[in-house]
């Protein structure tokens, strides 16, 4: 009778044996293993289910283990689902098994969904294993806060050779990504830098369109503002063509010199027409009436007057090599400019800074 027992059991234990090598047998070898994005961007508080490929050999066939959406498959060489007992046996002995190297900045749960808990990079690693194959991979976490709005101003007037910067203001102020790109619809109307700088090239509208390069968002965010080139103004006086040219000689050495460009001023450029008027009868920098040329503009804080030169950049080479009326061009807390011309048998200029 005890024989018998052990015999039944030595049979049990045989059985067992065998079908425990038959599950775990190493039917799939695991080769490499790659996630489908190099590093994951999560907007705090939100989840991303990274997915992975691996390659592999299925009973010395070339095969790919795939896991997108919580579910498992492999699949052959042309991405076609292997649709076999074995391969529905080496599913059921798959297991997977994630980490977060840091859970202050992400978590992930069983089924490798990863949320997003506050601002940082962390390292999720994930471990695969069949029977005796093992294999392990990590990927990059990126965990920030998305930008939710922009806005600027509606409509923009400008002046011809006029620069001016456009304003954006992003939500929330303390959003992760807060690169923003810049691209104008007509650049023969308006150029655009890549920090907002608009400049005014010719008369006519166009669209300049801004738009978050934000890593963290699911939508990206647009705003448009629309851009109204007006005809270049110069005050009363003439030679608007050649002044024209002067401020765009003039803010392109300030932009060259990482200064902010000049705004044209209309009230500037009405008080530097009546100079450039009264620099034909004194070539001064005081009026011919011995006032002050601070009472023509309560905005003005320096002046430029030349006379003989026929052309802008005439006139804008010799400023420059002047050290003083250098200076004027180049300050940095001048932001604005008005200029005016006149002909009385010589070639009268003056440029009134604010």
């Amino acid at each position: 009778m005890k024989n018998t027992i052990k015999k039944i059991t030595l049979l049990l234990c045989i059985t067992a044996l065998i079908v425990c090598l038959a599950a775990c047998s190493p039917l799939l070898t695991l080769v490499d293993v790659s996630f489908d994005e190099e590093i994951y961007h999560v907007a705090v508080g939100t989840t991303v289910q990274p997915g992975f490929s691996v390659e592999a050999q299925l009973s010395g066939e070339p095969v790919y283990v795939t896991y997108k959406n919580g579910s498992i498959q492999i699949l052959d060489a042309d991405g076609e689902i292997v649709a076999t007992k074995k391969s529905k046996r080496t599913l059921e002995n798959v297991s997977i098994e994630w980490i977060s190297e840091d859970s202050s900045v992400a978590v992930v749960d069983g089924d490798g969904t990863v949320k997003a808990v506050s601002e940082g990079t962390t390292v999720i690693n994930v471990y695969i294993s069949c029977g005796k194959e093992s294999i392990d991979a990590r990927v990059a976490v990126e965990a920030g806060i998305p930008v939710t709005q922009l806005e600027t101003d509606e409509d923009v007037t400008m002046y011809v050779g006029e620069a001016k910067q456009l304003i954006v203001v992003i939500t929330p102020e303390d959003a992760t990504d807060q690169i923003i790109e810049f691209v104008s619809q007509d650049e023969m109307i308006a150029v655009v830098d890549d920090m907002g700088m608009v400049t005014a090239q010719s008369e006519g509208e166009t669209e300049i369109i801004i738009t978050s390069c934000d890593r963290f968002s699911d939508t990206q965010m647009t705003v448009s503002v629309l851009i109204k080139v007006q005809p270049f103004s110069s005050g009363s006086g003439s030679g608007a063509a050649m002044l024209q040219e002067l401020l765009g000689l003039i803010n392109t050495e300030r932009a060259a010199q990482g200064l902010s460009p000049l705004k044209w001023s209309e009230s500037l450029a009405k008080a530097a027409s009546i100079r450039s008027q009264e620099i034909t009868e004194v070539f001064d920098h005081v009026r011919p009436d011995g006032s002050s040329i601070f009472s023509l503009d309560s905005s003005i804080r320096g002046e430029n007057i030349a006379l003989g030169y026929s052309s802008a950049h005439a006139v804008y080479t010799a400023w420059m090599n002047s050290p003083g009326h250098r200076a004027n061009i180049m300050n940095p807390s001048y932001t604005i400019i008005g200029m005016g011309y006149a002909y009385g048998g010589r070639h009268y200029w003056c440029q009134l800074f604010g």
